[in-house]
């Protein structure tokens, strides 16, 4: 209990990465697939508890993010 509310403990979350879900959830334009640079860091942590909570949609951004900057389909890959 907080405050008299129940809470939820979300057991082997690191704690940043659960502020980086939240605050995709409250403000989409955080994680927009337009943004032009995203740390690591923010990517991997939405695109693994997207996942494990089912965000479709967040995970969905973040794919196409992803996709954006790096070719999933090798026959369209260059290599340098």
């Amino acid at each position: 209990m907080y405050e008299g509310l129940p809470l939820v403990t979300l057991v082997g979350d690191d704690g940043e990465d659960v502020a980086h879900l939240l605050r995709a959830v409250y403000e989409p334009r955080y994680y927009d697939s337009r943004r032009a640079q995203m740390p690591l860091q923010i990517v991997s942590a939405l695109l693994t508890l997207s996942t494990k909570y089912d965000f479709r949609n967040i995970r969905s951004g973040i794919m196409r993010k992803i996709s954006h900057h790096y070719s999933i389909d090798f026959s369209t890959s260059r290599m340098r």
